[in-house]
């Protein structure tokens, strides 16, 4: 076995996953986030919980696969399966409803210019800064 896959892989899905899940629920409470709609942080928080679930799944496979029963180690890789397939579900769902556009679209920020004076009659030309 290929350890690096069989385990970095989880321990990144499980601590990435309660990180996402413990920002999501904490957006949801900030009230810069009111234009979120609410269903996007439950899906975002749900996303946290599947990967957590499936990377305790990779390493419970991981280190005790000598330990159990042929038939749990399957058991076990269907499940991880499993919530694989669900979370891209959800990922395809979310994409196809419309509400991932905005997070994708390209912003344009213009270039960077220097102070501009509130006086009607002050030089209002932009200068570039370097």
């Amino acid at each position: 076995m290929n350890w690096t896959i069989d385990v970095v892989g989880p321990v990144l899905a499980v601590a990435g996953g309660l990180f996402i899940s413990t920002v999501s629920i904490g957006v949801s409470r900030d009230s810069r986030a009111a234009d979120i709609p609410r269903w996007t942080l439950s899906l975002v928080a749900l996303f946290g919980v599947i990967s957590a679930v499936w990377g305790a799944l990779g390493l419970t496979v991981f280190y005790y696969s000598a330990h159990l029963t042929t038939r749990t180690v399957y058991a076990l890789r269907t499940f991880k399966t499993m919530s694989g397939g669900v979370a891209v579900g959800l990922f395809l769902a979310w994409w196809m409803s419309g509400q991932i556009a905005p997070f994708f679209k390209k912003r344009s920020r213009g270039p960077k210019t220097s102070y501009q004076p509130d006086e009607p009659n002050a030089d209002t030309t932009p200068r570039r800064l370097s």
